[in-house]
């Protein structure tokens, strides 16, 4: 489970990178846009997907803990419907 995360993670970095910096899109996530607009795309980036990757294998120490599994289904459910669904459909009309 924490391996399906992991690559959802890499996937939103990647997607959001080529969204935003090759096709034009806007970032959804106000945090993430204004954090953008002061560091840099690149730097942005990097950072949040190497601090969502260490949450995700700090998460995947404790999966003994039934509320950690749960998190973590929950936290794929979120990036395939908030993530992988609307990069998909924006990378693919664009």
């Amino acid at each position: 489970m924490p391996v399906i995360l992991i690559l959802l993670v890499l996937f939103d970095g990647l997607a959001t990178w080529l969204g935003v910096g090759y096709a034009g899109h806007k970032e959804a996530n106000i945090v993430v846009a204004t954090m953008m607009a002061h560091f840099g795309l690149g730097l942005t980036l990097t950072g949040i997907t190497l601090f969502k990757v260490v949450a995700t294998l700090f998460l995947a120490q404790v999966t003994h803990l039934r509320l950690a599994r749960i998190g973590m289904c929950l936290a794929i459910l979120v990036y395939l419907l908030a993530s992988v669904l609307p990069w998909s459909v924006k990378l693919l009309i664009c």
